[in-house]
Order: C-alpha cells, then structure tokens, then sequence
C-alpha cells in the first residue's frame, strides 16, 4: 500500500503493490485494543509496544531487542517516549497533524501507575482497575499508526478481530468473571501464604 498526499494535503491511497521489504503493518482498530487490554487487565498495551518495535527493527535496520523495548515499559515507562516519537515521526511523512504529544503521554501514563500505586493501599482491586487504564492514553498512538499504515486512524475498513485476539477475549472473560465471583463472595484478594498470622 502507498499513501500520497493531494494538492489539499488529504493523504490518499495509491493503488500499487505491496513492497516485498516492507515490514507486517502494525494496525489495530481503537475498539479491538480497548477490548484486548480490558480483557488482559494492560498487558496487552506492552504486546502492541513489541509489535511496533518489531515494525521499527526491521524498517530501519536497527539493532534493538524489541521484547526488552516493550517490557521496560513496564519500569517507569522508559521506553515509552522513544516509541511515540517514531511514531510521531512516521506519521509526519505524509504532512499529517499528529493529535498528541510524546510527553503528554508519558506523563499520563506514569499518573495512572502511580494512582493505582496509591490506591493498593486501599483496596489492590482499585489498584488493579486503575492499572487497566493504561490503555487510554495510547489510544491516540494506536490511531496515528494506523494513519501511517492505512490513511485512516480507524484501521482497515471492516477489519476483523483474529483467532488469536477473540481467544484472548475468551480467556479474558473467564478471568474477569473469576474475579468478580472472587469478589463477591470475599476472597479476593487471596490471602498472602507468606504472610505471618
């Protein structure tokens, strides 16, 4: 796929032959990954993170270890402003606004773990819940990569959710529904074996 910008600066898609060097395009639909991350409680946001440094790796002939990229997410998202800023260099190519900002992000992101740090003193479901919404504020770089890949923020039209994704959405589910019965009938969180009576 080929994306052009017209005389009005609207990207456009041309219609051409994939390049057999290009790398697997890393799009995702909005809704798709808000599931996939409700569904495996964040983590899925550092696959998507890998995903993306395995699109970079090979575009550009570097010498990264994308798994080690996308964990140290994990540590103070430390690799998380290096990402959004290739992303963000990426999607310039085609003289597109890009909607957010690298650090804006990051600085969201680190609120929410520090929130859910906070509120494990609380209650650690409160601290678990808000730890899902990590996915938030990558929403907007999930939709910028698209527009480098597709020219549209949303992804592929009528794009579909893979074996793989609806399992994980399944496997999702019953660990949601375990936790919620956990809940319900006060054993969660499970009691520390560690832990001196």
């Amino acid at each position: 796929m080929n994306l052009e910008s017209d005389e009005t600066g609207n990207v456009v898609e041309q219609d051409s032959e994939l390049d057999p060097n290009e790398p697997y395009p890393v799009v995702i639909a909005p809704l798709h990954f808000i599931l996939l991350c409700i569904a495996t409680m964040g983590l899925y946001c550092i696959w998507w993170q890998y995903k993306c440094w395995v699109y970079f790796k090979e575009k550009e002939k570097s010498n990264i270890i994308p798994p080690i990229w996308a964990l140290l997410f994990i540590i103070f998202a430390a690799t998380l402003i290096p990402l959004l800023n290739k992303i963000t260099a990426y999607s310039k190519l085609y003289n597109h606004k890009v909607m957010f900002n690298s650090i804006v992000i990051w600085l969201a992101c680190m609120s929410i773990n520090f929130v859910g740090y906070l509120l494990k003193e609380v209650h650690p479901l409160r601290s678990l819940l808000t730890g899902i919404l990590i996915f938030v504020p990558l929403i907007l770089p999930v939709m910028e990569f698209n527009f480098y890949f597709t020219g549209n923020r949303n992804g592929y039209k009528n794009d579909k959710l893979t074996n793989r994704q609806i399992l994980l959405l399944m496997l999702g589910a019953f660990m949601w529904a375990g936790i919620i019965n956990a809940v319900m009938t006060g054993n969660f969180p499970p009691p520390d074996p560690f832990k001196m009576k």
